[in-house]
């Protein structure tokens, strides 16, 4: 009789380490399939309304080879639609999905931003380029080696 309360004593000790271990793991792997989750929402929604521009938007007028912008009401659609569910989702209006609502509307604002940062680049690049402002030196026509035209010398001085 004392052998196998012993004997139950340990088994319920065991059971009741293997059960933490689970619940641990169940935590551990519920954070990571949140992350991959999240990291998948976000790039999918940026994806997603990158060829929504590109499919149906329309290139600036300035700029007919340049990125292109579906617009909703003279907003842009991804911006519109990542603030208003960026809104939606951080005053509770998606209850348990609140989450995925977040991952989508950063996905559609990261969409808006690379494509606001493309623009500004090229709208950089065609800009004419001067050197106003630059040292002389770098300017266009200054000279080379110095008032004369002749290299520097290199003076070295040694001690005695």
């Amino acid at each position: 009789m004392p052998f196998e309360i012993a004997a139950h004593g340990r088994v319920k000790e065991q059971m009741e380490r293997l059960t933490s271990r689970i619940t641990n793991m169940k935590k551990s792997a519920e954070k990571t399939i949140h992350t991959a989750s999240t990291v998948l929402f976000v790039n999918a929604a940026a994806g997603g309304f990158g060829y929504v521009n590109e499919r149906w938007g329309q290139a600036p007028a300035n700029d007919p080879s340049g990125l292109r912008e579906l617009t909703l009401l003279g907003v842009p659609a991804d911006l519109g639609l990542g603030a208003a569910g960026l809104i939606i989702s951080l005053f509770g209006g998606l209850g348990r999905y609140e989450d995925m609502g977040l991952s989508v509307s950063n996905g559609a604002l990261a969409a808006f931003t690379y494509r606001f940062g493309a623009e500004f680049a090229r709208k950089q690049l065609s800009a004419p380029q001067t050197t106003r402002g630059a040292p002389p030196q770098m300017a266009a026509g200054a000279e080379q080696w110095g008032a004369w035209g002749q290299q520097p010398e290199t003076q070295y001085a040694y001690g005695s």
